[in-house]
């Protein structure tokens, strides 16, 4: 068993955890192949064996990761960048006759996701909550502040609070006239990372509660243990027919759980969830070798704490992946 990791970027946490957990399924035999479009990305040097190729918009891209595949024997593909979803999700029957699983929904499933309105109104229309939507936001009486979300950018760039009108207006020249506009929520936003088979069936939830955030990232965080959490967001993944791993972002006061957005791939703070025993990629890795998997919903490591930090790198001029 061979694993490509696309876009792998900054994440190196994550590829050290699926080079652990190839060592453990494979007896050391399986290999990580990590890929990125810049050749300075820090992941590269931490695989098995690494490879520069465009960008996934870009033309090539496919053809790029398919000669991978077939030179490094690789079965499981894993991407982790937003834009990569769509590529794969469409491709993905491709890469089923290849022999190759990739770690993605249905189409559909990603476009719901990385549609904050479609995603907003799948809530609704099934039953989960969300902040109200603000369909009328200059009539009279209207109440302030507002929030306001870019409705397919996934950068924290284009989120931001509105106190009156003038800056609803002065937002939405910037984000676009169709971005979602809901009322602003001043309670504790939370991660749950949420894993289920390639059948959809939930295997694990952990909720964590993002202390310290940076851009949309998060950079300290603590596990955090509550059944109404983990219920709802386990009913919003039978739902919405997710797979794999997947980070939930939602409001939650005591009661009421808010959904903001669901990414359906591994998100930065991932690595607490494995850390505090929900260990993802070595389920995903057992399920592929047809290895039984029992779910450990809720069963984690309560009120563990993350605290991410950034390390050095040193790579001589000729040893840069090209």
């Amino acid at each position: 068993m061979n694993v490509l990791i696309t876009s792998a970027s900054r994440k190196v946490s994550l590829v050290k955890s699926f080079q652990e957990a190839l060592s453990e399924v494979t007896n050391g035999a399986g290999k990580l192949v990590v890929v990125d479009s810049k050749p300075l990305s820090a992941s590269l040097y931490f695989s098995d064996n690494s490879h520069v190729v465009p960008k996934s918009e870009a033309p090539g891209f496919n053809d790029a990761i398919v000669e991978i595949c077939k030179a490094e024997n690789v079965t499981l593909i894993i991407p982790t960048r937003d834009e990569d979803l769509p590529h794969f999700a469409t491709y993905s029957d491709y890469y089923a006759k290849l022999g190759i699983t990739t770690l993605v929904p249905d189409l559909d499933v990603v476009d719901a996701c990385q549609d904050k309105y479609k995603f907003v109104q799948f809530c609704i229309s099934n039953g989960f909550k969300v902040a109200e939507v603000v369909d009328t936001p200059f009539a009279e009486g209207q109440k302030y502040p507002v929030f306001v979300r870019a409705r397919k950018s996934k950068s924290s760039r284009f989120a931001a609070k509105a106190d009156s009108p003038e800056a609803l207006r002065h937002l939405l020249e910037q984000f676009g006239e169709d971005s979602v506009i809901q009322e602003y929520i001043d309670v504790p936003e939370f991660t749950i990372d949420l894993f289920s088979d390639l059948d959809g069936n939930v295997l694990s939830v952990v909720p964590r509660r993002r202390l310290s955030v940076f851009g949309g990232e998060s950079f300290i965080g603590q596990t955090f243990y509550n059944e109404i959490l983990i219920q709802e967001s386990a009913r919003l993944a039978a739902s919405m027919g997710l797979i794999g791993h997947n980070a939930f972002q939602c409001f939650f006061d005591g009661e009421n759980v808010l959904f903001i957005e669901v990414n359906p791939r591994y998100g930065g703070g991932s690595s607490l969830s494995f850390a505090a025993g929900a260990n993802s990629p070595l389920m995903l890795l057992q399920l592929l070798q047809g290895q039984t998997v029992t779910p450990i919903i809720g069963e984690f490591e309560r009120d563990l704490v993350m605290i991410r930090y950034t390390q050095d790198v040193f790579v001589r001029k000729g040893d840069v992946i090209k």
